[in-house]
């Protein structure tokens, strides 16, 4: 996994050739990175819907991933070894205040994201 500093398409395809998979979080424009794209992309469903597309570099025949995974903000990722592919759900809690009536406590509720496999790799990295 890498951070930030360290995601970009050319960092992914460098450690593949040296035999290391990657899977970072990219959130600058980065040269051959779609972000472009993938910033603009529509995600009607909100948080857990996502884009992916695929890119085959012609020189190593290596396959990149960059997606677009909404949370609470858009994430972007770019990786050489995970997919698109339903991942495992998150489950948070929350406190949320749905009576507006003075003095009403709040109410815990459970929220359910979706996540590709790629970003559940990710995070539990």
């Amino acid at each position: 996994m890498g951070d930030s500093y360290f995601a970009s398409v050319h960092a992914a395809l460098r450690l593949k050739a040296m035999g290391l998979r990657f899977i970072g979080v990219v959130k600058t424009a980065v040269s051959g990175y779609p972000m472009h794209y993938l910033q603009r992309v529509e995600l009607p469903a909100g948080k857990g819907d996502h884009k992916a597309l695929l890119y085959k570099d012609d020189d190593s025949g290596t396959t990149v991933l960059a997606m677009v995974w909404a949370d609470r903000d858009r994430r972007f990722f770019v990786s050489t070894c995970s997919s698109a592919a339903p991942g495992k759900e998150i489950i948070r809690e929350r406190w949320c205040q749905r009576d507006t009536t003075p003095n009403a406590p709040p109410v815990k509720e459970l929220i359910r994201i979706t996540q590709p496999e790629c970003t559940q790799i990710y995070y539990d990295g």
